[in-house]
């Protein structure tokens, strides 16, 4: 649910996460990571 893959047209492929959690008060922590790679025939 918090990963998303999405590949377009066959030639790139892009992973993007981002997950918030509550830390203390109105504070988040966040972790987040976005990759785009060009495949490979």
């Amino acid at each position: 649910k918090d990963i998303q893959v999405v590949r377009k047209g066959g030639k790139q492929l892009r992973v993007a996460y981002e997950v918030r959690r509550p830390l203390i008060g109105n504070l988040d922590v966040v972790a987040s990571f976005d990759r785009m790679t060009r495949l490979s025939n």
